[in-house]
């Protein structure tokens, strides 16, 4: 998104927000319709269900169990789903949209991670992990309502890419906003890289992208208010390498818990001083998840253990990295 005043001059009437909200409406619906049409990605039908899911001597209403069954994971599928995007629209209306539409899409080109750009490419970090991070939390909760795994990353993948892609789309229409292809690719970037992630489990026990936030400041000692989705100047995003997950160091008392990460920031360009910066991190870090898991939590629940393992996955903890910093 990039702020830029309305150029038409004309109040935002009715045709444009119907056009606007018509736009991500389509979208939204043609993912949840491509991904869920009728439970056959959830669920075998026909004699395939019935065998799938019935001895050979079948009891009396296992078939009608096994229909019922289906039935209820679509319905729940949908619902988590509907929610999800009544959630962003509700979020857009009130933060992004609320100084209305117009009858002109526009776009805009932002750049990237230029000196001359808004906000130094913080938010396209943002972009990319939001979409990276909504798809595969959305796929672990498909999976835990009733979905088999494929089914679970191609129905999230459809619906975060298609609702992120829609968010563009009403931006483009907004009195406040511009359509921006930065933005919209690296969406698609976030999901493309969640896809990675759950298709390789290796992969995914070797790395990590995580952000860590801590409140900007306006001036020297006065920070700005609690906004980690939209203060940009207080993310900072690491890719991290776990010890836990490479052959080589993951049997090791010790090297098992060791990170090495590389991050990087924008500082100064949100509040518009005259010399911000860009910062590169690397250094190395203690993988406290892993720790936890092996020490406090390693009798705890499975439900316990995968909120912390999904926790850590994703937020830089800090104070538990030593890093090296380059500025630019």
């Amino acid at each position: 998104m990039t702020g830029c005043n309305d150029r038409s001059g004309a109040p935002a009437g009715l045709m444009p927000r119907f056009t606007a909200a018509g736009a991500l409406i389509a979208i939204v619906l043609w993912s949840w319709a491509a991904a869920v049409p009728a439970g056959e990605i959830t669920e075998p039908s026909g004699d395939e269900a019935v065998s799938a899911r019935c001895p050979r001597e079948r009891e009396p209403d296992c078939e009608a169990r096994a229909e019922n069954d289906a039935a209820a994971v679509r319905f729940r599928t949908r619902a988590i789903i509907g929610t999800g995007i009544a959630g962003v629209i509700a979020y857009g209306a009130s933060r992004w949209w609320q100084d209305g539409l117009t009858g002109e899409f526009r776009t805009q080109s932002e750049g990237w991670f230029g000196r001359d750009t808004a906000s130094g490419g913080s938010d396209k970090l943002g972009h990319a992990f939001f979409s990276y991070a909504s798809t595969r939390l959305l796929t672990g909760v498909l999976k835990e309502v009733g979905n088999d795994p494929a089914a679970s990353l191609a129905i999230s993948a459809m619906t975060v890419a298609a609702t992120m892609t829609a968010v563009e789309v009403v931006d483009g229409y907004s009195r406040k906003w511009s359509f921006s292809w930065e933005d919209a690719l690296m969406n698609i970037a976030g999901v493309s890289a969640a896809l990675l992630m759950e298709r390789y489990p290796g992969l995914d026990d070797a790395l990590d992208l995580r952000v860590r936030y801590r409140r900007s400041e306006v001036i020297p000692g006065q920070r700005n208010s609690f906004a980690p989705f939209g203060d940009y100047s207080g993310q900072t995003y690491f890719l991290v390498v776990k010890g836990s997950g490479l052959s080589a160091l993951k049997n090791h008392p010790v090297s098992r818990y060791l990170e090495f990460a590389v991050g990087y920031n924008a500082r100064g360009f949100d509040e518009q001083l005259p010399n911000p910066e860009r910062r590169l991190y690397y250094g190395i870090g203690l993988n406290l998840g892993a720790l936890l898991e092996d020490t406090l939590l390693k009798g705890a629940g499975r439900r316990t253990r995968a909120v912390s393992r999904t926790f850590f996955e994703y937020v830089q903890v800090p104070g538990t990295q030593w890093l090296g910093k380059d500025r630019f």
